[in-house]
């Protein structure tokens, strides 16, 4: 986990995300199946940077890939990476969204 983190600084906006998904959660009073829910989608985040890291470090070897291999899997890994960010940002949405609601409906 350390050398992700020391290869690629998207570790620390995702950590520094986490925190602040943290600090509002703690805020808000979230519940404890809301806490696992947010847990399990910043882990599904990390591991899809961590088999991002591993995809290019497998292509960065293996350099006598056929580009087009090599463009496929980087872009597939790319992919991973955006639908677990993209499925974790909607769920603390949807989490976060009831809770601001009952906070500002009074």
């Amino acid at each position: 986990m350390t050398q992700a983190f020391r290869r690629d600084s998207i570790f620390f906006v995702h950590f520094f995300s986490g925190a602040l998904v943290a600090a509002g959660a703690l805020a808000f009073g979230l519940t404890a199946i809301e806490w696992c829910v947010l847990v399990f989608a910043f882990a599904a985040i990390i591991a899809a940077e961590l088999v991002h890291q591993v995809v290019l470090e497998f292509a960065s070897v293996h350099e006598d890939l056929p580009a087009d291999s090599h463009r496929r899997m980087t872009r597939l890994a790319m992919a991973l990476v955006m639908t677990a960010g993209a499925a974790a940002v909607i769920t603390a949405a949807a989490i976060f969204a009831k809770h601001i609601y009952v906070a500002f409906s009074g």
